[in-house]
């Protein structure tokens, strides 16, 4: 797929303390809720991986863990070391791996790796969300209220309960390979599928990246905008999201996610 621009959805996940070994070290990577990607280094997993790591290592720097603009992750170091996820330790070192997209398997004596999957916590639709509101802002105000009335319309009262604010995304058409696929749960990272089970399913919230530019091709970190958010998916949405019942679904579906403005964590 040539460059393009489009919406990037990232979203969180609570993940267990765990530790794995880089150039023999342990390296401790603390239990926590994160995003993929937060501007704020604390909310940010990418950020927290590679704080931890430096803070570990004595003769290694990790001198990046990026998010590329094709989607994979990037672990940088200053020199070549084994990154072992596996071997000795237990199942939570590889969810960490898995998150990051890459395989849950050891990798070993590179100065750098790139995930050879996409993060399950990272959606792309491949072109911009349209969105309920111009570009830009977060949401609408919808006023929780109701009201009171005499039989014969000579008295009325209005209680309110505040307001929140709502937002809707929206693609007309998504190719299947974005939306769901078959294979390993790894192998389906970058998928809605996969987007949904992992962290809006359970509850967590996610924010929304605008004018992301996105290039199968390049190996070019990726420069974020600011996001809006965070959100989370309104009651009454029943994850029945894959349109089976359109034309054409074989070959494109729509999406249509409503979502309710956050406090962020």
């Amino acid at each position: 797929m040539p460059q393009v621009e489009s919406s990037w959805l990232v979203g969180s996940i609570t993940l267990p303390d765990a530790t794995a070994l880089f150039d023999s070290e342990d390296v401790v990577l603390p239990g926590g809720t994160y995003y993929l990607r937060h501007p704020t280094a604390a909310l940010s997993l990418v950020d927290v991986v590679r704080t931890a790591i430096n803070d570990s290592l004595s003769s290694i720097t990790c001198t990046s863990l990026v998010v590329l603009e094709n989607r994979r992750t990037q672990i940088n170091l200053s020199t070549a070391a084994d990154l072992i996820w596996a071997t000795g330790f237990a199942d939570s070192a590889e969810d960490w791996a898995a998150v990051l997209g890459f395989s849950t398997g050891d990798l070993t004596l590179a100065a750098s790796y790139t995930s050879s999957g996409i993060s399950p916590l990272l959606f792309s639709a491949g072109y911009p969300a349209r969105p309920k509101t111009q570009a830009g802002i977060t949401g609408y105000t919808v006023l929780k209220q109701a009201f009171l009335k005499a039989a014969d319309g000579s008295v009325t009262r209005r209680v309110g309960f505040g307001n929140e604010t709502w937002q809707e995304l929206d693609w007309g058409h998504i190719v299947p390979s974005r939306l769901q696929s078959t294979g390993s749960v790894l192998s389906q990272g970058g998928t809605f599928h996969q987007f949904f089970e992992q962290s809006l399913s359970l509850g967590l919230s996610m924010l929304h990246y605008e004018d992301m530019i996105e290039d199968a091709a390049s190996t070019t970190a990726a420069s974020w905008s600011t996001p809006l958010g965070p959100y989370q998916l309104r009651d009454g949405f029943d994850g029945n999201w894959y349109a089976r019942n359109v034309a054409n679904a074989e070959i494109s579906s729509p999406l249509s996610l409503p979502l309710l403005a956050v406090e962020e964590y």
